[in-house]
Order: C-alpha cells, then structure tokens, then sequence
C-alpha cells in the first residue's frame, strides 16, 4: 500500500483544495452552519479509495481525472448523495467517465465512498477475466449490480476506510494491499461488465452536458447581469426545460443557484480581502448585485452579518487541514492522536 491518510477542514476552501486532485472543482453550499468535513484516503498501487465525512448541505460540480474513471458509493447513512439528479439507493453504483463532469448534490450530513480506476486497468482486467474488452463507462452512468456483488463491493471498500481510521496494520502490508486491490478490481470489473439501468440513456446524457454548459456559462458571465430567459436561449433549450433540470441537478431554480454562486464569490472575496483596498459596493457590482442594499440584506441573511464586517476582519488564510493521521510519512498532526 502507497499510503493513507486521514485530514479534517474547518475551512471550505481547504476542503475544495484537498479535493482537486480528487476531480472535485468547486462548492456552493446551500445550508447555513459551521463547515466541518473529514476525509479517509487509502493509496493503493493502482486503485484510491476515499471515504468523505460531509456536516453542511452543498452542491458540487465535478469533474473526473483524464484517464480515470470515478466510482461512487453511498454508505446508507445520513442523506443519500445526488449525482446528477439520481438519488443513489443502498447497493447502487454510479460512475463518472475519465475527464466527464457532472453535478452532486447532498441535502445534510452525509458520508460518500468513492473508488478512482484507472480506464487502462478497468480494460486489462475485463479482458483478462471476462475473455471481452469491458468498455469504460461514457458520462454519468447509473448502476446496479447483483446484490452479492454490490454488498461484496461496499463491504471491501468501509472495510478498508475503517481500518485505515483505527490505525490498524492489517492491510499495511504490501502482499495484502495487493490481495485488497486486486479484489476490488475483480468486483469492478463484474459489476461494470452489465448494462447500466435506464438513466444512462442518451437522453440523461444529454441533460447532463446541458448542466455542464449551464456551469460553464454562469462562470463565464459571473460580472454580467444574467436572466434565466438569456440563460436558456444559450443553452438552446426552453425555460421550462430549464427549470426541471436545475431542480432534479441543483435542487433549485437556476436564478437561485446563479444568485447563490455569485453571493459565496463575493463571500470569499470580502473574506481575503484588504479593508484599505477593497470596497464592498465595488465587490457587489463585480458580482453582479447592483443593487448595494439588497446585496447587504441576502448577505447578512445568508451568513450572519454585514459584508462590511466580514471585510474589516482583514485578510485572513485559510485554516490549514488538519492531517490527523498520515500512514507514509511522519504525522505532523495537530489532533486525533
């Protein structure tokens, strides 16, 4: 086994950091709160698995590694994550093709496991075992397979997560890595070699390339003032259409989610910025809320106080994540010995 390692956040921005590498881009958060994660990585020599501890309700946009195909699990505790408007049931799969993006969503505390294959394995080993090329899986795409072979899969995965949290040496050792990973990849293979059920017709890709053009597109306007009438006639698709597919993705209206990442933008700007530089009539504008006294009415209602407040505390960084336990190098950590 490469390594583990084991972080808590109490900083957003740290999480989002810790989870690029991960295909994770970026945040919106929809419940109000004190942000706390953590997050359990397992390296091995093929194969990362992850196990992610999430407090606060939040919508993120991914996208996966090139050359890697992401594969989430839900552990059945908490809420249940979203991706791409699928609701993942107990024993479900979903997958997210090597360089795809897609939408998920959590609407509480929720604690996700995810798998990274390599494309390059997932064929070798197809070949190997199935005698066939078992083709990677484009987009998103929604699975469920045998029940025996999703419990063996889960079983595996929060085996591995659990063992690493208690800091036990069953699986440091290199031969019984190998034995795990090999394990997980044969039951991959077989899980993934049968036909996704229906929501990976071409019609629920569709809608999932239009949501990425959606992201693409408020990210690219974030300054402009935008109308979900423009937003649709950009998009080529009706407002209704619209509509239903930023409820089943988003969980709301895309107004509401292009006013929401335009406020956490503004948010973290006044958070970093310097009280002699910036002002927060310049900040709003920049964001597109032109009108300052409703900017400060939706910003204190949605984080507490003023955005002059948060503007006067000065340029502040980031907590650093705390590294609680850290199997390949010496721990530098800060708590949970």
């Amino acid at each position: 086994m490469r390594g583990s390692v084991i972080s808590a956040f109490s900083e957003p921005e740290e999480f989002e950091v810790a989870m690029s590498g991960k295909g994770h881009i970026d945040l919106i958060f929809t419940g109000k709160g004190r942000f706390r994660a953590q997050s359990t990585e397992v390296r091995l020599l093929h194969l990362r698995l992850a196990s992610v501890d999430e407090r606060l309700p939040r919508i993120a946009f991914f996208r996966a590694p090139p050359e890697t195909i992401l594969v989430a699990l839900s552990n059945g505790q908490g809420t249940v994550p979203i991706w791409g408007g699928i609701r993942m049931q107990g024993g479900e799969l979903i997958t997210l093709g090597a360089g795809q993006c897609a939408h998920m969503r959590t609407e509480g505390p929720c604690r996700w496991g995810a798998i990274w294959l390599p494309v390059r394995q997932l064929i070798h080993y197809g070949g190997a075992l199935t005698g066939a090329a078992t083709p990677p899986p484009p987009a998103l795409c929604h699975w469920q397979p045998p029940l025996r072979l999703g419990r063996q899969l889960h079983r595996l995965l929060w085996a591995a997560v659990r063992t690493t949290e208690a800091r036990s040496l069953l699986i440091a050792g290199a031969a019984a890595a190998h034995g795990l990973e090999q394990q997980l990849i044969h039951l991959l293979v077989d899980c993934l070699s049968a036909k996704p059920i229906g929501m990976a017709a071409p019609a629920m890709q569709r809608r999932i390339e239009m949501m990425t053009k959606f992201e693409v597109l408020i990210r690219s306007h974030r300054e402009d003032k935008l109308s979900a009438s423009f937003i649709s006639a950009a998009l080529g698709v009706s407002a209704r259409r619209l509509r239903e597919h930023c409820k089943d993705h988003l969980g709301m209206s895309p107004m509401s989610y292009v006013r929401l990442y335009r406020m956490q933008q503004a948010h973290r700007t006044l958070q970093h910025g310097d009280p002699k530089m910036v002002r927060v009539a310049e900040v709003a504008e920049r964001f597109g809320f032109h009108n300052p006294g409703r900017f400060a009415g939706a910003y204190r209602k949605l984080y507490g106080n003023l955005p002059g407040e948060t503007l006067r505390r000065g340029s502040r960084a980031g907590a650093p994540p705390i590294v609680l336990r850290n199997r390949t190098v010496v721990s530098n950590a800060r708590a949970g010995n």
